[in-house]
């Protein structure tokens, strides 16, 4: 289950951070979305070490912890994507889709015309019917029923759904 999605600008000044957990859980991912900064200025300033090429935009796995995943994307504008997620069997080409899908609606979101650059994203209406869509279909996601009988699916499955849309 995805728990928390965040965007943070080029100066590592947060824009927008949702979790989908309780109030108790929110202050322990907004650490681990600010620890995976980190991850990620190691990856971009060091090349040669760790991951991607200089055109990749999808950082991929930034670091596991006991009960979550992160991963990361990065902008050609250096505004970071990190996802934060509870499902340890999530595929690769299902978070890259998702990040794309999500850059995306934030490309609609700064592209009004009376949004401030660098400020804080409030809560803007392409990043709410995005994750209105996707949260409910998440919480759901370890057991749905079809026609009378409970499937059990992924996060995984839904992830592939929502970027298939």
């Amino acid at each position: 289950m995805i728990v928390c999605v965040a965007v943070v600008g080029h100066q590592n000044n947060p824009l927008y951070i949702q979790s989908f957990t309780d109030a108790d859980d929110a202050l322990k991912l907004h650490h681990i979305v600010h620890c995976s900064l980190d991850v990620i200025d190691e990856r971009v300033n060091n090349p040669k070490k760790s991951g991607p090429t200089l055109n990749e935009t999808f950082l991929g796995l930034l670091y596991p912890t006991e009960n979550y995943k992160v991963y990361g994307y990065l902008t050609n504008t250096k505004v970071k994507f990190i996802l934060v997620t509870t499902d340890l069997d999530v595929r690769d080409a299902d978070v890259r889709n998702f990040f794309r899908r999500f850059h995306a609606a934030y490309v609609d979101a700064v592209s009004n015309p009376f949004h401030v650059p660098g400020k804080e994203l409030h809560k803007p209406e392409n990043f709410r019917i995005m994750l209105s869509f996707l949260h409910p279909r998440l919480q759901n996601a370890e057991c749905r029923e079809v026609k009378g009988k409970t499937i059990k699916t992924s996060v995984s499955e839904e992830i592939s759904s929502i970027a298939a849309v």
